[in-house]
C-alpha cells in the first residue's frame, strides 16, 4: 500500500512539474499574429487560400517608433495562409515572446525579404508581388491585432487570338516577344510607411512568354507581371524574323484607354486580325484581387 501511495505522489509531482514547464509558450506570452489579405480573391501570385511568408521588423518599448530605419529590437518572419476576412493566428517562424514591460511594435510585408536600415530591395523583374501589411502593436495583456496586407501594384495578364483570315493570310506568322511600354518596376520599399520605389523602363518583356504560334484558340501566354499603376496601358508585339515591332494601345470596355490600377488584376487580349475584317480594338478588364478591367488590343 505504501508502495502505491508513493507511485502516485510521484506522478503528481512529474504532473505539477510539466505544469510549470519554462518552455511552455502559454506561460512566456507567446507572440501569435494573423492577417487579412485586402481584395485577395482572383490575385495571383498571392490569392486566397494561398500560403506566403512575410518578413517582419519589431521595436521594443513605451512609446511607436517613429524612425524605422535605426537598428530594431529584432527581425522575424511568419508563414501564414492568405484571407480576405482574416486568417489563424500562427506563431513567428523563430518563436518570440512579448516584452516584460512595455509593447512591441512590428511592421510586416512580402515577400519576404530582409530590411536594411529600413528599406527592402526587390528583383525590380516583373514577377513580385509586393504587399505591405502595415503596423500592428500589442503586449501581454493586449495581444497584437492582424496585419492587413494590401497590394503595392497593379498585375497583368494576357492572352492572344487570331482569326483565321489572318492565319491564311499569314501562315506562317510567329509571335515573337510581346513588350510592355512605360513601366514603373518595384525596386525598394520604405518599411516604415510602405511607400515603393520604381524604375522606369521604357519596354519590358512579358515574363515566361518565349515566342508562340498563332492560332484561333484563345490562349493565355507568360506570367503574371506585376507592376506600377499606370494610366494608359500599351504594348509591342513583334514577329520572329522582322525588323520592327507594331504598337498596340489597349483600351478599355468603353474604348478609353486601360487604367491599370493599383491593387487590380486585368486581363488583356490581343486580337490578330485580317486586313478585311472589322477592327475589334484592343480592350482589357480588370476584376476586384480585386479585378479591374479588362482591355483589348488588335493588330492588322
Amino acid at each position: 500500500m505504501k508502495n502505491v501511495c508513493f507511485a502516485i505522489v510521484f506522478a503528481i509531482a512529474v504532473l505539477a512539474g510539466c505544469t510549470n514547464d519554462e518552455s511552455s509558450p502559454a506561460d512566456h506570452n507567446e507572440i501569435m499574429v494573423g492577417a487579412t489579405v485586402y481584395a485577395s480573391i482572383t490575385k495571383a501570385p498571392v490569392k486566397t487560400g494561398d500560403e506566403f511568408s512575410a518578413a517582419i521588423t519589431a521595436f521594443e518599448g513605451i512609446a511607436a517608433p517613429t524612425d524605422w530605419t535605426v537598428t530594431p529590437a529584432w527581425k522575424n518572419s511568419v508563414t501564414i495562409t492568405a484571407a480576405e476576412s482574416g486568417s489563424p493566428r500562427v506563431p513567428l517562424n523563430t518563436s518570440k515572446v512579448y516584452p516584460a514591460t512595455g509593447n512591441v511594435y512590428m511592421r510586416g510585408w512580402h515577400p519576404n525579404i530582409p530590411s536594411v536600415n529600413g528599406v527592402v530591395q526587390f528583383a525590380a523583374d516583373g514577377k513580385e508581388d509586393i504587399m505591405w501589411g502595415g503596423e500592428v502593436e500589442g503586449n501581454k495583456s493586449n495581444p497584437v491585432n492582424a496585419f492587413v496586407f494590401t497590394h503595392s501594384l497593379t498585375q497583368l495578364n494576357f492572352q492572344i487570338q487570331a482569326t483565321a483570315e489572318f492565319l491564311a493570310s499569314n501562315p506562317t506568322k510567329r509571335l515573337e516577344k510581346i513588350e510592355v511600354l512605360n513601366v514603373g518596376l518595384p525596386t525598394s520599399m520604405q518599411i516604415g510607411n510602405g511607400s515603393v520605389t520604381y524604375s522606369n523602363r521604357a519596354q519590358f518583356n512579358l515574363p515566361g512568354f518565349s515566342g508562340s504560334f498563332l492560332s484561333t484558340n484563345l490562349t493565355k501566354v507568360g506570367e503574371p507581371l506585376m507592376i506600377q499603376s499606370v494610366n494608359a496601358l500599351s504594348v509591342k508585339v513583334w514577329y520572329t524574323g522582322e525588323a520592327n515591332g507594331i504598337t498596340v494601345p489597349i483600351l478599355d470596355e468603353n474604348n478609353n484607354p486601360l487604367n491599370a490600377e493599383t491593387g487590380k488584376s486585368h486581363l488583356v487580349t490581343l486580337y490578330f486580325k485580317g486586313t478585311n475584317e472589322e477592327v475589334i480594338k484592343a480592350t482589357a478588364s480588370v476584376t476586384p484581387w480585386e479585378t479591374g478591367a479588362a482591355g483589348t488590343g488588335t493588330i492588322e
